[in-house]
């Protein structure tokens, strides 16, 4: 599974996830998953739940093979002709095209953050089953959060210790707490919130340990889009 975090504060959004890919059931984990990717439009995707399909050894706990990788994705929106010139709404029509007569059975969200027209942009797109089910878009006149993962309770948990205003908060207070911090204040957020919910997932059973790996954060501003850690470093 992923902790996907998404927030947008004064002056930038900060996209950051993990890089464990998990099998359902399984101790077999891969701590290399790119998760997110900046597209030539300079838009940032990124996943959390279905990501491949696999044929995997249960004998040797090893994968074998991989297909309908969600790679394959990123490859044809990367490829696509004058691709550097989609909108956001081009990005999202040719994504429910592509996953819905690809990815069939995949249950998958994704999460696209960018500036268009000199405003912020935050958008959330929901799959079920292949199925488009509808996309969450963040007001962009206002400050706000979206986040997935295999814990939703533990994320929303960290998330308000890190903002050090535990124990209890609701989520529009916490909102507004977060669209107060300047870029390098969110950045260090985005990052310890997911710190967090990686050391509290090793106290689960080696199956149940779906997030860990690198931390991979990408900045979004209303004049570019920029990776702040890739591959585990600062960039």
């Amino acid at each position: 599974m992923t902790v996907a975090l998404n927030v947008k504060g004064k002056n930038s959004i900060i996209m950051a996830i993990d890089s464990r890919a998990s099998w359902k059931n399984s101790a077999v984990h891969n701590d290399q998953c790119q998760k997110i990717f900046i597209l030539p439009n300079k838009v940032t995707i990124s996943f959390s739940g279905s990501l491949t399909r696999f044929i995997f050894n249960k004998e040797t706990n090893e994968v074998i093979s991989r297909y309908m990788d969600i790679n394959d994705l990123v490859y044809g929106l990367a490829h696509y002709p004058d691709s550097e010139k989609m909108t956001i709404n081009d990005t999202i029509e040719y994504i429910i095209g592509k996953f819905c007569s690809y990815f069939a059975g995949f249950t998958t969200q994704i999460h696209l953050g960018g500036s268009e027209g000199g405003k912020l942009f935050l958008v959330l797109m929901e799959f079920i089953d292949g199925k488009h089910i509808q996309n969450h878009p963040i007001p962009i006149d206002k400050y706000g959060y979206i986040y997935n993962g295999s814990d939703q309770a533990q994320i929303f948990s960290s998330m308000i210790k890190i903002s050090e205003q535990y124990p209890s908060i609701n989520e529009y207070e916490l909102a507004t707490i977060i669209g107060q911090k300047n870029d390098k204040e969110l950045i260090e957020f985005a990052y310890n919130v997911i710190a967090e919910v990686m050391k509290e997932n090793l106290k689960k059973s080696k199956e149940q340990q779906t997030v860990g790996g690198n931390i991979d954060i990408v900045q979004i501003t209303k004049d570019d889009t920029v990776w702040i850690r890739k591959d585990g470093k600062y960039v």
